[in-house]
């Protein structure tokens, strides 16, 4: 507060003086400097996370750990500041920053920038080829990710520390999560969480709840609704209840939502959804991943439910965002779209919909994303409504060969 005393005393003197000549009365002038007060209060307030940020610069391993933690707090924008201060800071901190950068941009999903932020500096280091393989695996570049995730479990030894383990197994999740191989997926991220929540660092710790998040999300990818529902219920009632991780709490109810209708529960799903949508009007900025993710969830939850005219207009409200959306969003939001078509009874769309969903999906992800489950289950249900039941036996068996796959470790 000493900050405030030099432009106060001026503030003061500026009233006293007046008064005394008769042009400003006592109630105006206190009014005038209650303003004035209150802008110096303001500023200040605004000031204070960029001198905290300097002070922790002192430390290079503070900052780091101080930029992580908003990440994990899924204060992305802060994190960019606190990068942006390390990167300015000292060359020596080049790439800490660039890793705490990639971090953040990777978190908001912005994976070509993460990559550009990384292969700006020569650095090296366990986690910073582990967040490499992220951006790439992020842009399905799945086989460089796998080299640089290979080179991150070099850099980090026989004998890696938590955090560069967590790092690996991180990255390995993200990339077999990818790639189909979705139990080694699990057993990677379950490893992860486990390293995140014995950490004796608290801010460390922070991030197992986001996390876990992920893990529940992984569980409805390999299409195990029940363990998914399980483990988002109680991400969500954690966060919601915890100061400063409502965001974290959006998250888990909109992974909740998608794994409710995979249970074929869409009521619940719908609750579940409309819950994080509350949450995503207060919370997320505009340019923010997961206001679409929201949208498509409870779209697909709507259609379900037999609630077409509730799916097409969240599937609209997913369409206008700004910004392009990933292959992946846009393959859920065809596949919503889909849904929503054959829940109001057109049924020759659906099916186009349908195919031209499985089609764009085999393009970009391969055999693996499991929209293509989904979308198979779909197109398999309209064939045999319209009795095309040969037709819909191939595709059923396309289904069970996929989802063999998906949960071999092989």
């Amino acid at each position: 507060m000493k900050e405030f005393l030099p432009a106060a005393l001026a503030v003061a003197l500026v009233w006293a003086v007046l008064a005394a000549l008769g042009y400003l009365s006592p109630a105006v002038g206190a009014a005038i400097a209650f303003v004035a007060a209150a802008g110096m209060v303001w500023r200040e307030r605004r000031a204070a996370p960029l001198r905290r940020w300097n002070i922790l610069a002192e430390s290079s391993r503070d900052a780091q750990l101080h930029g992580l933690y908003c990440v994990a707090e899924s204060r992305a924008r802060e994190a960019l500041q606190a990068a942006s201060l390390l990167r300015s800071d000292q060359e020596r901190h080049q790439a800490e920053s660039a890793l705490l950068l990639a971090t953040a941009l990777n978190t908001q999903k912005k994976f070509a920038e993460a990559e550009q932020a990384l292969r700006a500096v020569p650095g090296e280091g366990s986690r910073l080829f582990a967040q490499l393989a992220h951006s790439l695996a992020g842009q399905t570049k799945l086989p460089e990710a796998e080299q640089a995730a290979f080179r991150a479990q070099q850099d980090a030894g026989e004998n890696p520390n938590d955090l560069d383990r967590a790092a690996i197994l991180d990255a390995l999740a993200n990339i077999r999560s990818r790639q189909g191989r979705m139990n080694e997926a699990l057993e990677h991220l379950s490893e992860w969480v486990k390293i995140l929540e014995r950490s004796t660092d608290p801010k460390i710790r922070e991030s197992a709840g986001p996390a876990r998040i992920r893990l529940g999300a992984t569980y409805t990818r390999a299409r195990k609704g029940d363990k998914a529902a399980h483990v988002l219920e109680d991400c969500a009632r954690q966060s919601a209840s915890r100061k400063g991780q409502l965001y974290d709490a959006t998250e888990a109810l909109s992974h909740l939502c998608a794994a409710l209708s995979q249970e074929g529960r869409p009521d619940e799903a719908i609750v579940a959804g409309r819950r994080a949508e509350t949450l995503r009007a207060t919370l997320l900025t505009p340019g923010d991943p997961l206001h679409g993710q929201v949208w498509v969830n409870l779209a697909i939850a709507c259609a379900e439910a037999g609630k077409p005219r509730d799916a097409f207009e969240y599937i609209e409200r997913a369409s206008s965002l700004k910004g392009p959306l990933s292959a992946s969003e846009t393959a859920f939001l065809n596949f919503a779209r889909g849904l929503a078509n054959e829940s109001s009874g057109n049924y020759n769309e659906a099916e186009s919909i349908y195919r031209q969903t499985l089609a764009e999906v085999a393009r970009i992800h391969g055999g693996s994303h499991p929209v293509l489950v989904d979308s198979l289950v779909a197109l398999s249900r309209v064939l045999r409504r319209d009795n095309r039941d040969e037709e819909a036996a191939e595709f059923e068996a396309m289904q069970d060969r996929i989802e063999e796959a998906m949960n071999s470790n092989a």
